[in-house]
């Protein structure tokens, strides 16, 4: 059962997977939208006006040979917008997000043109330094027509995306539904905090997305946030991963990204320094973070701890680095990302880490699955299923204070005579049915070991509050229930005795001697009654 429950995990973990491949192939190759890159028709500006506060003025010609020519539309990164047309202000960005941001964040801009339009002006003012001379592209066309090829142009892209944050979101259930209650790591779940907010932040900076969420303010402002906040489960990821003891370098890391995010939003809400504006300390954090790779990965070197799950790490690793230092340089040189490469660059790694990675948490939980049953084992009587004399002997070496505590002593009587007449099966029976009464009372209020053949007791914490003889009474109850039901072939008896903890007493074996001598006398008296 345990072997098909693990083949079945394998079939869903194998068809999951094949049907990302299969979606990620499908958005990179197939072309079956009525609406095609065609209708994306750039116009290159007449000039370009540079202004002193770093904004520009963009002068555009339209082509009457466009068809359908209604609409001008651009992407605007943290631009207030004013486009004219014969001298008439025709369309005008200006709204910001007030306390949210002061800017007007990243936006794409669809203007609709009066009939015969042929010339248009378009003046850009930067919300701060930072946005200055950002370089623009110009689209003119029908507008639906424009929109729809923007988002199918981008869609590839935002499905990558996506399917790097239902991985994520598919490595966090798998964790919190069977590695949380086992004793592993938490590798898989680092890898798919990352995951997530790497397919959320990803997406969210496609045109698609752009294009598709009215709110741009709050998709500007989760961006940054994203960003920020990446990089701290990624370095517990390869912390964990790698089995890499960097003492206290990856606190100091982790905590100087949180105080770096605490800090940028407190100067972002007062007004001082908006997140586009400190963007540079991320970057400068994400370079950090590569770096630690590196160390990371010279240590294992260095040290001769190279197997297959770091030769592994660094073949996905180095696809990562590669397409973090081309978002990199893209968006200081163009402003914008890697597009489609880089998404599948992410998302190979985090596959292939994250199968690595789950490999090695079902190597553990079988681990652990065969150390619970040994231990269970040594410590569980085979028979009745409460603990052996091994966890008695146990308890009694490592009590550390038996004050308040008291022992019960059971034991069967007419054991050897059902053997003898009925056979060791009955002998079976007889000792399995009375321990299950036992259990069944006297478990609620200790531990409950099997110390001998036919012997048992019982060891009680906070004796004072336990109403012994109700219990025994409820135990005799119970044995004429189990009489009555002939299902052992003779009466079934259980001798019981019980003492307290007392001050002269110098362990556990003193009590249950006493508790020994009351339940002799108690096998008398039954012996004599019948």
């Amino acid at each position: 059962m345990k072997k098909w429950k693990e083949q079945r995990v394998n079939i869903i973990l194998g068809s999951f997977l094949g049907i990302l491949i299969l979606l990620m192939l499908l958005a990179t190759i197939c072309d079956h939208s009525k609406v095609s890159y065609d209708h994306l028709q750039k116009v290159e500006p007449d000039s370009v006006e540079k202004l002193a506060d770093g904004g520009s003025v963009v002068e555009l010609t339209i082509d009457k040979s466009v068809k359908k020519c209604t609409t001008v539309a651009f992407c605007t990164p943290h631009q207030y917008v004013d486009v004219y047309v014969d001298g008439r202000d025709v369309y005008s960005l200006k709204e910001t997000a007030g306390r949210w941001g002061h800017t007007t964040g990243h936006v794409w801009n669809f203007v609709l043109l009066p009939v015969n339009t042929t010339h248009l002006t378009v003046k850009l003012s930067p919300c701060y330094p930072e946005t200055a001379n950002a370089l623009l592209t110009y689209y003119v066309g029908n507008g639906r027509e424009i929109c729809m090829g923007l988002m199918r142009q981008s869609l590839p892209t935002f499905i990558i995306s996506f399917i790097i944050l239902i991985v994520g979101i598919y490595m966090l259930g798998y964790w919190l539904l069977v590695c949380k209650s086992e004793d592993v790591d938490a590798t898989l779940l680092y890898l798919g905090l990352f995951s997530v907010i790497l397919g959320l932040w990803t997406a969210n900076e496609t045109d698609f997305a752009k294009l598709l969420l009215v709110n741009q303010h709050a998709t500007t402002f989760a961006a940054y946030i994203l960003l920020m906040a990446m990089p701290i489960p990624f370095v517990l990821f390869v912390r964990s991963f790698l089995d890499f003891d960097d003492k206290n370098i990856w606190r100091v890391f982790c905590g100087f990204s949180m105080v770096m995010c605490v800090i940028s939003c407190v100067l972002h809400f007062t007004g001082t320094w908006e997140l586009r504006q400190s963007l540079i300390l991320t970057h400068i954090v994400i370079v950090g973070l590569l770096i630690y790779l590196m160390r990371a990965i010279v240590f294992k070197f260095v040290k001769r701890q190279v197997g297959r799950r770091l030769r592994t790490c660094i073949a996905a690793l180095i696809l990562v680095i590669l397409a973090s230092i081309a978002d990199l340089i893209n968006y200081y040189k163009v402003g914008g990302n890697t597009g489609i490469w880089g998404r599948i660059s992410f998302l190979i790694f985090i596959v292939i880490l994250g199968v690595e990675s789950a490999s090695k948490t079902a190597s553990m939980l079988r681990r652990d699955r065969r150390v619970k049953e040994l231990e269970q084992f040594a410590l569980n009587d085979t028979m009745t299923g409460l603990y052996n004399r091994n966890a008695y002997n146990y308890y009694v070496k490592s009590a550390p204070d038996i004050a308040d505590t008291m022992i019960v002593t059971f034991d069967l009587n007419n054991l050897k005579k059902c053997n003898d007449e009925h056979g060791h099966s009955a002998g079976d029976d007889y000792i399995i049915q009375t321990a299950q009464i036992i259990e069944s009372i006297f478990e609620k209020q200790g531990k409950c070991y099997r110390i001998g053949g036919d012997e048992f007791c019982c060891v009680i914490s906070n004796a004072s509050k336990c109403q012994i003889d109700r219990l025994i009474q409820q135990m005799h109850g119970e044995l004429v229930v189990l009489n009555n039901k002939k299902i052992i072939p003779i009466r079934a008896e259980i001798a019981c005795g019980y003492a307290m903890a007392e001050e002269t007493d110098d362990g556990i074996e003193k009590i249950r001697e006493r508790a020994d001598d009351m339940m002799y006398r108690d096998k008398s008296r039954l012996k004599q009654n019948k």
